[in-house]
């Protein structure tokens, strides 16, 4: 396991994985999907992807089925698809297809009709194994309808309604497979049925059943990709964490961050250094949480590749933002983003070259970048925040006759270094606590 960890470890410092778990919040668990980007080097780590498409297949081994009345339905194929829109949700809703039916030696048709199958209520009952419950979602008057076919006439036809809290499902991480994935088995024995009579007889007593089973295994795996399809397979698997956010005291308090570290910025003509990094936010919510730290213009004093003279400027409604986020194991992880209006941009101005920032898109179009780790520092009225940015894939284009790409926009800017955030009274001459804990 080691072996093959420090290979892919290794693999990442060039390839993006693709990675889609079970999170661990304060209060639930969460479907998760993840992927590795490069950090330069051989360096690497995890991000949140959203908008990632997800697949489910039936196993061989243990087929879905269907069974009311003592008569079963078996399909030769079972698949499902979804789309993480968040990139994490508590709820993983499928939306499955099925060919090859048959209940018995009878051709069967399932029609599921836009309806899905949700895996929701997680609760972990070990290491990587869940339990789960399941419901059934439908359009307006919609239902999965099966229809058993006798000689080619429909004999029976199996409606299953809207419902929900249906047990149990077993969730599991495959940690150990190539690649990693989820699986979702399905136990459930009390699922609500209604059995119609087709043009000729039914082999099920029509009527309403409420004891139906549904049962079979499938594998849940995570297929999006950032626009570049990875050359290592993607990953399902299960993922701690924790969501958290910032709190300063009851008194009126200014934030102040400032530069602990230089602000590197790494693009394709080269390093953009910035030796302060001012910030201030105003009373940004005494005594009740909040989740982004702001600046319309923090970045000061910059020189580029060490020689030039640099301005870091910002549109009117621009602003550099940092937000609280999720505990993975130690790390506090938070995210990165530039805001800007409409037709507005940042620029970094050197020489005959220009580095125009865009307001970020961010994987799936969240508009936040991967990552900024978070650690509280001192005691009581000395409490403090740093803020260690590595961030990765900020997106920019180079304007102006300098320029040696000019006019082509890049997703490859990175961003690394400390800011150091305190709390202040209004004159600026009395330290107040500013700190960061989990969300409950």
């Amino acid at each position: 396991m080691t072996t093959r960890r420090l290979l892919l470890s290794l693999a990442a410092a060039a390839l993006a994985l693709l990675w889609i778990g079970v999170a661990s919040a304060q209060a639930e668990l969460e479907f998760e999907a993840l992927q590795t980007v490069p950090r330069g080097g051989s360096e690497y780590e995890w991000t949140n992807l959203p908008q990632t498409p997800v697949d489910a297949t039936q196993l061989a081994e243990d087929k879905i089925a269907m069974t009311v009345g003592g008569t079963t339905i078996n399909c030769e194929t079972a698949t499902a698809s979804s789309t993480l829109a968040e990139g994490s949700s508590p709820t993983l809703t499928l939306s499955p297809a099925y060919g090859g039916c048959k209940a018995g030696p009878f051709k069967a048709e399932v029609a599921t009709k836009g309806c899905t199958f949700s895996v929701n209520n997680l609760a972990e009952t070990g290491a990587d194994a869940f339990t789960a419950q399941a419901d059934i979602g439908c359009p307006p008057e919609g239902e999965i309808l099966v229809t058993v076919f006798v000689f080619g006439t429909s004999s029976c036809l199996i409606h299953v309604y809207p419902q929900t809290s249906l047990k149990t499902i077993k969730v599991t991480n495959l940690t150990e497979a190539s690649p990693a994935s989820v699986t979702v088995k399905s136990e459930i024995e009390t699922m609500k049925a209604v059995v119609t009579k087709g043009n000729l007889p039914c082999m099920v007593p029509p009527g309403s059943y409420t004891n139906a089973k549904f049962t079979g295994t499938t594998n849940v795996t995570a297929t999006g990709t950032t626009g570049e399809v990875p050359p290592l397979p993607p990953w399902l698997v299960v993922r701690n964490y924790k969501k958290f956010h910032f709190l300063i005291g009851p008194e009126f308090t200014v934030v102040i961050g400032r530069a602990e570290s230089p602000q590197e910025f790494t693009f394709d003509a080269g390093k953009v250094i910035c030796i302060k990094a001012d910030w201030k936010l105003v009373n940004p919510g005494a005594g009740a949480p909040f989740t982004t730290l702001s600046s319309h213009e923090p970045y000061k004093e910059c020189e580029f590749n060490g020689v030039e003279k640099a301005e870091f400027l910002m549109a009117k409604f621009c602003e550099v933002t940092l937000k609280s986020g999720k505990q993975y194991g130690i790390p506090y992880r938070g995210l990165y983003t530039i805001l800007c209006g409409a037709n507005e941009f940042g620029e970094i101005k050197f020489a005959n070259c220009t580095i125009r920032l865009f307001k970020q898109k961010g994987p799936g179009n969240t508009g936040w970048l991967d990552w900024v780790n978070y650690e509280n520092l001192g005691a009581l009225q000395a409490r403090a925040i740093r803020a260690i940015m590595n961030v990765y894939g900020i997106e920019y284009e180079e304007v102006g006759p300098a320029c040696e790409h000019l006019g082509t926009r890049k997703i490859n800017g990175r961003l690394q270094g400390k800011v150091y955030f305190e709390g202040q009274n209004a004159f600026q001459t009395e330290q107040r606590p500013v700190w960061f804990e989990l969300t409950k």
